[in-house]
């Protein structure tokens, strides 16, 4: 309909917003933004224009272009939430950390109520190494947001770095509480519990991480240390055979050599 809308007036910014509109619900993100960029030529102030563009650009994983379609939303609202929360995430994917602080910072000042923002602007200051500014962005969308477990497994992160594993492990079993199936959480607590020699439960949870990510080659090796430990060395010896071979696959030599050293040990 707009197609047709088009062929016969083919300057109204309106036609070509529908059009890109509808093509980005169908998924056709190149097409849209075809369509979202002639929409902005005819009418450059089209908030809505340079916003769909933004997200069908980041859905193309194009960064830089997503970035200039928000850049030039915060130009014509500078209140839009959403724009200054997107650059933030897409700057944290380039590592561009300072500038994501700066942006996620301006978000905060329009949305301070959303979590989301707080979590990434403590992912932004962890990556700077600012451990005391990270916590405190955790800690505040935990206040908003207790239910979210990425949140506390963050600050689970930072206490395991700074060496507080009693109070991380607290914090990833909160995280596990509310997502008991994120694959980084039980394998944060598996590889704790297999510090702290509490090989019993950290073979069940590496089980657990197993069974969520069949192919990860370390969950297999830690389990077969957990395995060995505890003396049920056949149970072991799968584990690490099928540990060997992931690590194969993935052409990892050092770890390769490590495991049929102990392999060789064990059918001793």
């Amino acid at each position: 309909a707009f197609q047709k809308a088009i062929a016969l007036e083919n300057d109204n910014a309106n036609f070509y917003y529908g059009l890109a509109y509808s093509l980005a619900n169908s998924k056709a993100y190149a097409e849209a933004a075809n369509a979202y960029t002639q929409t902005i030529k005819l009418d450059p102030n089209l908030v809505n224009a340079s916003l769909g563009l933004g997200v069908v650009l980041l859905r193309q994983q194009n960064y830089d272009g997503a970035l200039d379609a928000f850049l030039r939303v915060t130009t014509l609202a500078p209140d839009n939430t959403l724009a200054y929360r997107t650059m933030g995430t897409i700057l944290l994917q380039k590592g561009q950390f300072t500038k994501a602080i700066e942006v996620l910072q301006q978000a905060v000042n329009l949305a301070p109520q959303e979590s989301t923002i707080q979590l990434d602007l403590g992912i932004a200051w962890l990556s700077l190494k600012n451990t005391p500014k990270a916590i405190a962005s955790f800690e505040r969308a935990a206040e908003l947001n207790p239910e979210n477990g990425k949140i506390h497994f963050q600050v689970g992160k930072i206490l395991q770095l700074e060496g507080d594993t009693e109070a991380a492990l607290a914090e990833y079993r909160k995280a596990a509480d509310t997502e008991p199936n994120s694959v980084e959480t039980r394998k944060a607590i598996a590889d704790i519990l297999l510090e702290q020699q509490d090989y019993l439960t950290a073979i069940v949870e590496h089980r657990y991480s197993i069974a969520l990510a069949p192919k990860d080659a370390q969950s297999y090796y830690h389990l077969g240390l957990a395995l060995r430990e505890r003396q049920r060395i056949e149970e072991a010896i799968t584990a690490f055979k099928q540990a060997l071979n992931l690590y194969q696959q993935q052409g990892n030599t050092e770890q390769v050599q490590k495991i049929k050293i102990i392999l060789a040990e064990l059918q001793e």
